[in-house]
């Protein structure tokens, strides 16, 4: 399937257009317009264009005619058409700027993400140098905060002279008592 030259300029036009649920299918995924135009070998860019230059009630009609291959058994029925003349409501109009979908649930993790804008190369190399700086030290106090071998063998040494004469005082004081 090839893009025409003019669609491929637009399709940024068109997104909101094409991304539109048109319904769900039978595994429970809802199904775009873009998904239901390629499954049909229509140029979804292709057939938002002409959809744009139609008149209202025509565009209805296809849109509904495409909708209802699309869905078979679980087209909208007689909501079908009113579902088409609201998608029809996203394609841009000559000198409008397109409208927005209504916001989408959020539980679906595409649509978190949609309104993530990175920022600068520039900012995203000074939050990586910070975090590099941040690790490095965390690593650094983490060495430090070990116990060393030598702080190991000091105490081990010293909990065992702590034994040790623990041991004399037992044996001192049953020696003395042994005595009595």
């Amino acid at each position: 399937m090839r893009l025409s030259a003019s669609a491929a300029v637009q399709n940024g036009a068109f997104s909101d257009f094409l991304a539109a649920e048109i319904g769900e299918e039978s595994n429970g995924m809802n199904l775009s317009l873009l998904s239901a135009l390629t499954r049909q070998g229509v140029d979804p860019w292709q057939e938002a264009e002409r959809l744009a230059g139609l008149q209202e009630s025509k565009a209805v009609a296809a849109l509904t005619a495409i909708i209802t291959r699309a869905l078979g058994s679980a087209s909208h029925g007689d909501d079908t058409p009113d579902l088409a003349a609201r998608i029809l409501l996203l394609l841009p109009k000559p000198g409008q700027p397109p409208v927005s979908p209504a916001p989408r649930s959020t539980s679906d993790s595409a649509n978190l993400l949609a309104g993530l804008t990175l920022p600068p190369p520039e900012t995203l190399r000074w939050w990586a140098i910070a975090l590099t700086i941040v690790l490095a030290l965390v690593v650094r106090l983490w060495w430090y905060a070990r116990p060393s071998e030598v702080a190991r063998q000091r105490d081990s040494a010293i909990v065992r002279d702590a034994r040790e004469r623990s041991d004399e005082k037992r044996r001192a004081h049953l020696h003395a008592a042994y005595r009595q």
